[in-house]
């Protein structure tokens, strides 16, 4: 199983939100650069950044930020948070973004994303199927949109994607214990799907039960914040 820290940025400082909710949040005085050293050291090479400023702009804001964690050697960084314009997303990929997340912008405008696959394989592109309930949401979360999850990854599916990032909101940030059926459902749903599961991720018995379930990869945010899962046990898993 891939493990994949977790950078939620606000005002460039790392914080974590309760169910998505910009009202509860928690920030945490560790330098995001160093932060992805740590856990480099530990065994990681993926991490997944959000510019949550960004998710609510409909842009990207965290630029300067962005740039150095890109600029850190043998770091394979996954970003999301505002990405709605081509040149967005060639900023990103051009200072060495390995892939960029698309989340609101592939619910409300499938046009958009096709139209970057002239530019961008599909194998650099994670679709973000974050769901409350069997709903998709938007906008940072804070639009609950009328599309199924199941119908947006069919969606992206039958035209070529297979990275997925699945993200339970109700779940996230709760530590609480990931949504196991949901992506075990999915995966027999969708065969050959990279399924990214996020949200809920308390302990590395989380990640044995989901490395045991099939899922490839987790995301993994307040639960390396907060040291309940270790370096220790991260580098024994990977």
């Amino acid at each position: 199983m891939i493990i994949i820290p977790a950078l939620d940025i606000i005002g460039g400082k790392i914080v974590r939100l309760e169910q998505g909710e910009y009202g509860r949040k928690t920030e945490f005085r560790i330098d995001p650069l160093a932060y992805v050293r740590q856990w480099m050291e530990a065994g990681c090479s993926r991490f997944h950044i959000v510019d949550l400023d960004g998710a609510k702009a409909g842009k990207l804001v965290n630029r300067e930020l962005l740039s150095a964690i890109l600029s850190i050697k043998g770091a394979e960084v996954q970003i999301g948070g505002g990405i709605r314009a081509r040149a967005d997303a060639s900023w990103l990929l051009e200072r060495g973004a390995s892939r960029i997340v698309l989340g609101s912008i592939a619910a409300k405008e499938p046009t958009f994303v096709h139209a970057l696959l002239s530019d961008i394989l599909a194998d650099r592109i994670v679709i973000a199927a974050d769901f409350r309930g069997d709903r998709i949401a938007v906008s940072g979360w804070l639009e609950d949109s009328p599309l199924l999850l199941t119908d947006l990854i069919t969606h992206y599916y039958e035209k070529g994607f297979r990275n997925f990032l699945c993200t339970d909101i109700e779940r996230d940030g709760m530590m609480t214990g990931p949504s196991r059926e949901k992506y075990k459902e999915l995966m027999a749903r969708f065969p050959g799907i990279f399924l990214i599961a996020s949200g809920g991720i308390r302990s590395v018995q989380d990640l044995l039960d989901l490395r045991n379930d099939g899922v490839p990869a987790a995301i993994v945010g307040r639960a390396l914040l907060q040291g309940s899962i270790t370096p220790e046990e991260v580098r024994a898993l990977c």
